[in-house]
């Protein structure tokens, strides 16, 4: 199955990232190819993440995030259009409070995405209307160890609590990530959903 959203596909039926950049504007990330023994194959050591909240409306969810951020090892934590933090937010980071701290604050997604090498989208629906560019999701799992193929840098981009990423956020995604639920209340807090991707970041098997 090939997978793959703007700029970049994703060939995730062979277990392995093909980047395939057209005129892209983004920094170029390094992809692996022509590789014989995938088992032999060492994942390369510059791979980065960046977790990116698009208009977080409570502090709470910011102040848990920098402490999951802390659990799992990702340090790059970038804020798109969010409030100033309240007392609140630094409570719950708890041990986190360093990241916290270090937090970089934007108005706008594409500041946030300036060095941004690939960018993973995250939605609680694998599909919308019928819009081709949203129609192919990867589960968690597959993405950590399908994205350890390339060097970069990666953003994890996690909507608002409310509605999530928009249509147009979502298009500029490289790939598309779907937690699977109960349909029949499929949307996850946003720091649960944080939480499940960066766990699967961080398994042996996926690095």
């Amino acid at each position: 199955m090939l997978t793959g959203i703007g700029k970049v596909s994703f060939d995730l039926s062979q277990g392995s990232v093909l980047a395939l950049g057209k005129g892209k504007t983004r920094r170029p990330a390094v992809a692996r190819d022509q590789v014989k023994n995938e088992k032999a194959e060492e994942a390369p050591a510059l791979l980065e993440f960046a977790v990116i909240l698009v208009g977080p409306k409570f502090q709470g969810n910011m102040g848990l995030i920098a402490r999951l951020m802390k659990n799992f090892g990702v340090s790059d934590y970038r804020l798109v259009n969010a409030p100033k933090l309240t007392s609140q937010a630094w409570k719950r980071a708890m041990h986190g409070r360093d990241i916290l701290e270090g937090a970089k604050f934007f108005k706008t997604l594409d500041e946030a995405l300036q060095d941004i090498d690939y960018i993973v989208g995250t939605s609680g629906i694998s599909s919308r209307h019928d819009r081709k560019h949203l129609r192919n999701f990867v589960r968690p799992g597959e993405f950590a160890k399908s994205i350890r193929r390339i060097s970069g840098r990666v953003g994890l981009l996690f909507g608002r609590e409310n509605y999530g990423l928009s249509v147009e956020e979502l298009t500029r995604c490289d790939l598309l990530v779907h937690i699977p639920t109960n349909p029949e209340y499929p949307i996850l807090n946003i720091s649960h959903a944080v939480a499940i991707v960066l766990y699967e970041l961080f398994q042996p098997q996926a690095r």
